[in-house]
């Protein structure tokens, strides 16, 4: 599936492949005196994409599973008025299976603004890498946790709050304990990890046994298959040992351990200035080869493990992602999407280790922004339409309007080439 072609004169040239129901593909291209210019990756997406109906209408808002087959959604009754309790539902998209989450009325709550794409929940959703559990938390009751463990056999789910101790025995009344952080052992659906007056503790379900991790103050944490990372301030700093000009900001330097936490390694040598207004919001973001990037705010960094520093890449970033091939970074923010190079790219076009390109700046909102399998092309939805960018900006950068959508919601199933997208309170899919 190449071309070649030959004996052009040294001069840049307007490329135009075309294809009847598709969308063109345009691209100026230099040649230069015997050497060869490529153009790869090249797809034409279809004019008219094939679009099913993967759930019925009432989806307010939902989360899709770790593996893609599974969503968790808020759903509203047809219409305009929302019901006062709106309820939450799993769904299997493969089999169209749903379990309804009893107890859960009034955990989640979605504004009604303006516009579709500044309507939010005041929850999140947090799966198990398996879809076998969930973690709900009330962000506007920070205190209010659930656990839902699901049995897609029998169609039913287990539902009932998680981090609580007993204070009275006597008449089984419980203390909500205000835990600020948890995700699942990636590993072991039953082990927590859980963040609790800055300390890390995990908790097994089974059992019940809580055993906590460390006794550092941490700010943030992430776990993967076989370690925890988490970001903590510097010692030293903290107690005054390190005098620098920035002295009156925290520093913080960020530790790789075994989730037992008695072996566990400094990352960064030289510690990191978040600046004391960011010391409230940080978050990991860990590949599945143990690449690290950190957001703390909107600031985006990347940890070199060659240099063990963290640089940062931009200030501008809401969401971040690695790509497939983990060579590459994604960051979007309201107006902006840009990708950093992670390593140095040795075919056409070529990149530099650390090289940012901005792909789109949109004057309107720009909602998720998504890696296509191929790591080639970003999908992502502004101004009322799904669309996609290809990375090779020599000679403007090809973006096209895929499919209209009045929702931001979408999300992109790599294994199976599937797109979903919400709009008009319905999900639908396309081969994309």
């Amino acid at each position: 599936s190449s071309a070649l072609i030959s004996n052009l004169k040294p001069k840049n040239y307007d490329i135009r492949i075309e294809k009847d129901g598709f969308r063109p593909w345009r691209k100026n291209l230099s040649v230069k005196p015997e050497l060869v210019t490529e153009a790869r990756n090249i797809i034409l997406f279809p004019k008219e994409p094939v679009i099913e109906k993967a759930a019925e209408s009432g989806i307010a808002q939902f989360w899709p599973s770790p593996d893609n087959s599974k969503i968790i959604y808020l759903a509203e009754t047809e219409n305009e008025k929302p019901a006062a309790e709106p309820n939450l539902k799993i769904r299997g998209l493969k089999t169209g299976a749903e379990i309804d989450l009893e107890q859960t009325a009034g955990i989640c709550q979605k504004t009604a603004p303006l516009r579709p794409e500044d309507a939010e929940t005041d929850c999140r959703i947090i799966w198990a890498e398996n879809g076998e559990k969930i973690l709900i938390h009330r962000t506007k009751e920070p205190e209010r946790w659930r656990l839902i463990e699901i049995n897609w056999q029998n169609g039913t789910a287990m539902n009932f709050p998680i981090f609580q101790k007993p204070y009275k025995t006597g008449n089984k009344k419980f203390e909500t304990l205000p835990v600020s952080e948890a995700m699942f052992d990636p590993e072991n659906s039953d082990i927590i990890f859980y963040s609790l007056s800055g300390r890390i503790y995990s908790l097994d379900i089974e059992s019940g046994l809580v055993s906590r991790f460390s006794s550092e103050e941490i700010l943030a944490f992430a776990v993967s298959e076989d370690s925890i990372f988490y970001l903590s301030e510097n010692a030293e700093a903290a107690a005054g040992e390190r005098e620098t000009a920035d002295s009156k900001y925290p520093e913080f330097s960020a530790y790789q351990a075994s989730k037992n936490g008695k072996q566990k390694i400094k990352l960064n040598p030289e510690p990191l200035n978040l600046g004391l207004e960011n010391k409230i919001a940080a978050e990991f973001l860990i590949s599945p080869n143990g690449k690290i990037a950190l957001r703390n705010s909107r600031t985006l960094y990347y940890f070199n493990p060659k240099t063990e520093i963290f640089s940062e890449i931009t200030e501008n970033a809401k969401n971040a992602a690695f790509s497939p091939d983990e060579k590459k970074l994604l960051y979007s923010d309201e107006n902006d999407i840009g990708v950093y190079y992670l390593e140095e790219i040795l075919i056409q076009p070529y990149r530099k280790t650390g090289d940012l390109s901005e792909l789109a700046r949109l004057a309107g909102k720009i909602g998720s922004a998504l890696w296509r399998a191929d790591g080639e092309h970003i999908i992502f939805w502004g101004g009322g339409i799904v669309k996609i960018a290809e990375l090779d900006d020599r000679g403007g950068i090809n973006i096209i309007d895929f499919w209209p959508a009045e929702n931001p919601l979408i999300f992109y199933d790599g294994n199976a080439s599937e797109l979903y997208f919400l709009d008009k309170q319905a999900l639908f899919k396309t081969e994309i």
